[in-house]
């Protein structure tokens, strides 16, 4: 079956970004592939069932799973922006963005900089799933996206909301809700 998952390439570079750091990845992936929760195919690692994941995610405290999740973005964010290959890229933009979404736009309330970012990964990645004519998850994305405008989006991010508002209009079209 089709699992979600996550590129090998992503684990890669998460796996060597801070070669000093004590995140050790590759035992917690070696231990979950030997008790048959890790499924391998081609290219992409998934858990094999979505709720192991997010129970998983769930035993990490709030307290570490923030600053974890944003030293995660923080790598790929780089990544993203260095990679010329657009099907990598979409890859790593799309890891990227989960990670973001996982953090959520009420702790990044009092950071700006961090919510304009987080949105324009939002509208990349619903963009992206347009043009992969997986337009219910597009939808997702480009809402979840815009959450992170603070204040007005008309007034203080005009160009991030008609890239939200002009891209759902596509997909929902395109799933046949023309209203």
């Amino acid at each position: 079956p089709d699992l979600p998952g996550v590129d090998l390439e992503v684990i890669e570079t998460i796996k060597h970004h801070d070669v000093n750091d004590a995140m050790d990845i590759s035992a917690a992936l070696e231990v979950a592939a030997e008790n048959f929760i890790l499924h391998i195919s081609g290219t992409t690692l998934a858990f094999s069932h979505d709720f192991i994941q997010k129970k998983t995610f769930d035993l990490i405290p709030v307290v570490d799973r923030i600053p974890m999740l944003l030293k995660l973005i923080t790598c790929l964010v780089a990544k993203c922006q260095i990679d010329s290959s657009a099907a990598t890229a979409d890859s790593f933009v799309l890891a990227t963005v989960n990670l973001m979404n996982k953090i959520g736009s009420d702790y990044t309330a009092g950071d700006h900089q961090q919510s304009h970012l987080f949105a324009e990964y939002n509208l990349q990645a619903g963009r992206i799933l347009i043009d992969q004519a997986k337009f219910t998850l597009a939808i997702e994305y480009l809402q979840t996206g815009m959450l992170y405008l603070q204040g007005n989006g008309w007034n203080s991010n005009y160009y991030l909301t008609v890239g939200f508002i002009s891209n759902m209009v596509v997909a929902n079209y395109a799933l046949g809700n023309p209203e």
